[in-house]
């Protein structure tokens, strides 16, 4: 048979053997006994924590989705039940449907719209003549420019991350280039 000797620490940093009762139980009142607990999570700030976590507005219904399907699997649900819970999260993250647009900028420093289709979930564009513009998704800062907008330098294609809720978005284009077009692909 093999003993082990256990050490804990004293204030001063120095060891201190754990002592252990006749039937070789840890006396966990010397180890804990240190234990400030004013820093420890109570239930109230963990509470608090899950609700800040599931109230963000862009994921709480992925969430909900997600709890429901795992929540059929945890029980003794149907397969039926469990295939249907796993479409709907699946319908919620996947595109279907690519469109493209060819936007005309006619005039230099002119706002050109683009509105974006419902569950719009990634874009991606790029300068058809290989030039410089600017973006923005709040009307009135391309054309003059005025901050903030983005430019995508030329030779540049802009991608946004994937699974982005860019539904009923609407993305503003100008360019110091008359008569360029932008060529996007609109995943929804």
């Amino acid at each position: 048979m093999q003993y082990r000797r256990i050490f804990g620490t004293k204030s001063d940093g120095t060891e201190k053997s754990i002592a252990v009762n006749d039937d070789g139980e840890i006396k966990i009142a010397e180890i804990t006994a240190n234990i400030d607990p004013t820093g420890l999570a109570t239930q109230t700030t963990l509470a608090a924590v899950l609700a800040k976590i599931i109230a963000a507005p862009s994921t709480e219904a992925k969430q909900d989705l997600i709890l429901a399907a795992l929540g059929l699997i945890a029980t003794e649900a149907t397969a039926g039940d469990i295939k249907t819970a796993t479409e709907a999260l699946a319908a919620k993250q996947a595109a279907t449907t690519i469109t493209e647009y060819n936007i005309t900028l006619t005039l230099a420093d002119t706002e050109y719209p683009q509105a974006l289709p419902a569950n719009t979930k990634k874009i991606e564009f790029w300068s058809r003549g290989k030039y410089a513009f600017r973006y923005a998704f709040t009307t009135g800062k391309v054309a003059g420019p005025v901050s903030p907008y983005f430019t995508a330098f030329a030779n540049s294609c802009y991608e946004s991350p994937g699974m982005a809720d860019l539904t009923s978005k609407t993305i503003y284009f100008a360019t110091d280039s008359a008569g360029d077009v932008i060529e996007m692909r609109v995943w929804s």
